[in-house]
């Protein structure tokens, strides 16, 4: 569905109407009509943060990684990350790197006692830091001993709609799940009714769920099992 027809039903569910909101010449009513396409694009961002929606992910450019230096700036349009592949010079196997927090970077760098600095090796994480020129940078830990690259895969920032005819992959695929999400935004924004909201703010996580579901049924390759572990244990329990 186009932005248009998506901000007609909102408007219907919150008691107001698209053909005399859209060309009022009021200045809160412009206003109004101005968060009404931000409450769209907040419920975009929601879902996109809420869902595994695989056509959304991009697989970012290989970032060359130099010896020594472990801090690197990611694409601009990058957001949350899905995973982050380091290959060394000469290496012709991925490793996944794992990310990494703050409290926990004591207990995974190795650091020899007297060095300013912690050991080079071939790094097994990541730890995301702050913003350059809105660039994020990331660490990776240990840091490099020979040079290689890195390749993230990762959910970018979706680029607002504004335009009646604007239309994105969740507002084809998923129209409902934006006009709930959208719901409880203009609810809180524009009728400043937080029990609405709360309300549809619901009804839209509950439909990512279902979207996660049809993504995972919709992937041929996805061959998710209980652990070996579990199958056993189930097995011994039938064979008594």
């Amino acid at each position: 569905m186009q932005l248009k027809a998506i901000e007609q039903v909102i408007l219907n569910n919150i008691g107001m109407r698209y053909d005399e909101l859209s060309i009022s010449t009021d200045a809160k009513e412009i206003l109004d009509f101005a968060i009404l396409h931000t409450c769209v694009n907040l419920a975009r961002e929601e879902i996109k943060l809420n869902t595994n929606i695989k056509a959304l992910n991009k697989i970012g450019t290989a970032i060359v990684v130099a010896s020594g230096t472990s801090v690197y700036s990611l694409p601009s349009d990058f957001d949350v990350p899905i995973t982050m592949y380091y290959w060394s010079s000469g290496g012709s196997e991925a490793i996944e790197l794992e990310q990494m927090y703050v409290e926990s970077l004591p207990s995974k760098i190795p650091v020899t006692v007297g060095s300013a600095t912690p050991d080079t090796g071939t790094p097994s994480g990541y730890l995301i830091l702050d913003t350059s020129t809105d660039l994020i940078q990331i660490a990776l830990y240990p840091t490099p001993a020979v040079s290689g690259v890195i390749l993230p895969v990762y959910k970018p920032v979706l680029t607002e709609k504004t335009v009646s005819t604007d239309e994105d992959t969740l507002m084809k695929r998923y129209p409902k799940t934006v006009i709930d999400f959208a719901t409880s935004f203009a609810f809180q924004l524009l009728k400043k009714d937080d029990k609405q909201h709360d309300k549809y703010y619901g009804l839209g996580l509950s439909e990512c769920f279902k979207i996660d579901l049809r993504e995972m049924k919709a992937d041929s390759n996805y061959k998710d099992k209980p652990s070996s572990v579990l199958i056993a244990r189930r097995a011994g329990r039938l064979s008594k």
